[in-house]
């Protein structure tokens, strides 16, 4: 989904009298502004760390943007889950792209669905648990304290 935003935007550039964004272009842009493009060819599918028998679309790794720790999104199949886990240095935030799920928040239940979105705090102990008949995909991010 997002990838194909990014398309539509390259395309619209192409037709316009604005410069190109060429495939893995890194540094300063004409106006000396940094710039970073990240083609989806180039993010990395890692293990999730509470759960190595899933993996995660890593868009964007730790160091990238400051106090950003990761951009990714993730795939669960139907009764898979993330195990219980707490990040005492950052903000855990979750958008639902498709499917349903519960997440287990500093022992509240929640029921998420597409479009609704998460923020777990520092420290508190969360869990996400795919409680639907097709996949959990979601995009997630953290925000260091």
């Amino acid at each position: 989904m997002w990838g194909s935003l990014v398309l539509v935007r390259i395309a619209v550039c192409a037709r316009s009298s604005h410069p190109v964004i060429v495939r893995g272009l890194r540094g300063k842009s004409a106006g000396g502004v940094n710039l970073h493009f990240y083609p989806a060819a180039e993010q990395l599918s890692v293990p999730v760390s509470h759960n190595p028998e899933l993996s995660k679309n890593l868009i964007l790794a730790n160091g990238v943007v400051p106090k950003l720790t990761n951009f990714s999104t993730v795939r669960i199949a139907p009764g898979k889950s993330v195990a219980p886990h707490s990040h005492r240095d950052m903000y855990e935030i979750f958008w639902v792209s498709e499917g349903a799920a519960n997440a287990l928040v500093a022992s509240r239940l929640l029921v998420l669905t597409a479009g609704d979105c998460l923020v777990v705090e520092p420290g508190e102990d969360h869990q996400i648990k795919n409680c639907g008949a097709q996949d959990l995909v979601f995009v997630y991010f953290g925000i260091a304290v």
